[in-house]
């Protein structure tokens, strides 16, 4: 693990790879905490609280102070 990042929208869709056509694997809420465990360029791997992993794009998340 990287680290942890929050969404940042009320919904965050969590893709299997990179591509915006990419198939969604998951889907978390504003505030929902996530673990980063990879980045590539300006897309971060996370893994949901339910052990899901895919893609999103860092410029969603927010950290644990702007979600307090």
């Amino acid at each position: 693990m990287i680290g942890e990042a929050f969404a940042g929208p009320n919904e965050l869709p969590i893709r299997e790879d990179l591509s915006l056509r990419s198939p969604v694997v998951a889907t978390v809420k504003h505030g929902e905490r996530v673990e980063v465990v990879d980045r590539k360029r300006r897309y971060v791997q996370v893994r949901t609280g339910d052990q899901k992993v895919g893609w999103v794009d860092m410029r969603l998340l927010i950290s644990r102070k702007q979600r307090d």
